[in-house]
Formats: C-alpha cells, sequence, structure tokens
C-alpha cells in the first residue's frame, strides 16, 4: 500500500496534535499534582522565603528581586482579613485553601493551563503590616504574573 503525499501531510499533523494534546495533558495533571512549595506551616512564625527561580514575590524574601513591600494595617486583624479575603475570592481562578486568625492560603490557577500559584498573607498586628508571599508551583518563570496579583491585591485592599 502506497500513501501519496496529502496522506503523509495528514499522518504528520494527526501525530502532532495527538502529541500536542498529550503533553498539555501531562502539564495540567503533573501541576495539579504538585505539592505546594514554601506554604506555611502551623509550627512556622512568618512566611517562606522564595526560590533562587523568578516564579515567586514576598515581602519575606532575602533576594531583592523577588523583594516587595508589605500592605499596611489600617484596622483590627479580623477586617483586614475579611477584606483580603473578599478582595481574593473576586479575582480569577482564586480558591481560598486555608482562613485562619491572622492567615490566609488561596490557590490561584491559570485559565488555560491550569497552572497553580500559592499565595499566602499573614496579618502582623505587632509591626501593623500585612506579610504576602505568592509562587509558581512548576516552573522557572512566571513572566511578573506573581508580583501583578500581589499588586492588585494591595491596589484593591486599599482600596476597599
Amino acid at each position: 500500500m502506497r500513501i501519496g503525499r496529502n496522506g503523509i501531510k495528514r499522518v504528520i499533523i494527526v501525530t502532532l496534535c495527538i502529541g500536542l494534546s498529550l503533553a498539555w495533558l501531562g502539564l495540567r495533571w503533573g501541576n495539579a499534582r504538585a505539592m505546594p512549595n514554601g506554604v506555611r506551616t502551623t509550627s512556622q512564625l512568618g512566611l517562606s522565603d522564595c526560590p533562587n527561580s523568578p516564579n515567586c514575590v514576598s515581602t519575606s524574601s532575602s533576594r531583592p528581586a523577588s523583594k516587595i513591600s508589605p500592605l499596611e494595617l489600617r484596622e483590627a486583624t479580623g477586617d483586614a482579613k475579611r477584606k483580603l479575603e473578599d478582595v481574593i475570592e473576586r479575582m480569577p481562578g482564586s480558591q481560598i485553601i486555608e482562613s485562619q486568625d491572622d492567615y490566609l492560603h488561596a490557590e490561584f490557577r491559570s485559565r488555560i493551563f491550569g497552572f497553580v500559584d500559592d499565595l499566602e498573607i499573614l496579618i502582623d498586628e505587632k509591626q501593623q503590616s500585612i506579610l504576602i508571599r505568592s509562587a509558581s508551583r512548576v516552573g522557572y518563570s512566571d513572566w511578573g504574573v506573581n508580583r501583578k496579583r500581589c499588586e492588585e491585591i494591595r491596589r484593591l485592599y486599599m482600596a476597599h
């Protein structure tokens, strides 16, 4: 049996489509199964530092490229946390995973690939500040998504 030139093109296109689909499904499955990196445990004080990659920002970062300023705490911890929960819940792809007295952990999923970023917020009443950390679970770079998210949370919280 002989396959013509158009038949070979079809086979190549179908093979590429199947390969890309499997790669996309693998990325989604792997990212969904990835464990959060640096998420606070109950025995931990403060927030984790960022890894040595440009996919994380934190008020607790030891690296200047990953450092962001804390938010100003302008009210009681409970009121601030409720405002922050409201801000986060209105953002696309967000889901609050944990909410304690002075701590929030939320996940953000990207629309197309379903990549998960972890957001943590710790309200420090003594310092009158709100500490924040946002990090991608997988990959090396986030193209500034986590920094933009934190600055948007800052903007919406201050305007709330």
